[in-house]
């Protein structure tokens, strides 16, 4: 039996003449499917290979309108109110549920800050336009991963707590793009509910992976971009 075609669809493929046994005809078929695939799989990624160029395209006129750096404990009163606005956004637009009871605290903010691990996205007139965290190095979340897996084990970068002010287009690309500069493994994740970051990731050339669980149980979509 040659799995996946009719004997009849073979007919004409051989010239007149040339008897082929099953098998040879299975051997055909196979090399045919697969032959197949691969162009299937050289189209899907010489897209994907087009698509993150167009991306990087825009991420870069993003970095040249904002610079970031490490945020000082000055800057709290500034990054707090930035996430007061973030929390009112996601609740009004199907998102309710993803940062509550005041999340992210003051004090986990300011211990990020000392940690030197918070940012601040800025326009090139110093207007705090955005706020992050990011760290290298292994992310006790992601230790678990169900429904999937990561694309790389490698070293990598985690994205968490991106938001923006709300006074300038570009800040989560220019905010990632300079992640992606720092290193070209990088993580994040975000709520079921939060369409709006998951379509910013999507849209930056992460890929989802799987689900995992921060550290009150939640699960929370995984997400990862690799070169």
């Amino acid at each position: 039996m040659v799995t996946g075609w009719h004997q009849s669809q073979l007919v004409g493929i051989f010239p007149a003449g040339i008897t082929c046994c099953a098998d040879d005809l299975h051997k055909f078929a196979s090399l045919t499917f697969f032959t197949r695939i691969s162009a299937m799989d050289k189209t899907e990624r010489a897209m994907r290979k087009e698509e993150q160029e167009r991306h990087d395209s825009e991420t870069m006129k993003c970095e040249a309108a904002f610079r970031i750096r490490n945020s000082t404990p000055e800057d709290i009163d500034i990054i707090m109110p930035i996430y007061d606005r973030a929390r009112k956004f996601m609740s009004e637009h199907g998102n309710p549920g993803q940062w509550t009871c005041g999340y992210p605290s003051r004090d986990l903010i300011l211990s990020e800050i000392e940690a030197s691990h918070s940012f601040i996205c800025e326009d090139m007139d110093g207007n705090v336009a955005g706020t992050f965290c990011f760290i290298i190095g292994e992310d006790p979340t992601y230790s678990l991963i169900e429904n999937g897996r990561w694309l790389s084990d490698r070293q990598y970068g985690t994205i968490h707590r991106l938001a923006s002010a709300g006074t300038a287009k570009g800040v989560a690309d220019a905010c990632i793009g300079w992640c992606w500069q720092k290193i070209h493994n990088l993580r994040a994740d975000t709520h079921a509910d939060n369409t709006v970051m998951q379509a910013i990731l999507d849209h930056s050339g992460f890929r989802r992976c799987g689900t995992i669980y921060t550290d009150d149980g939640s699960p929370r979509i995984a997400y990862q971009k690799i070169r």
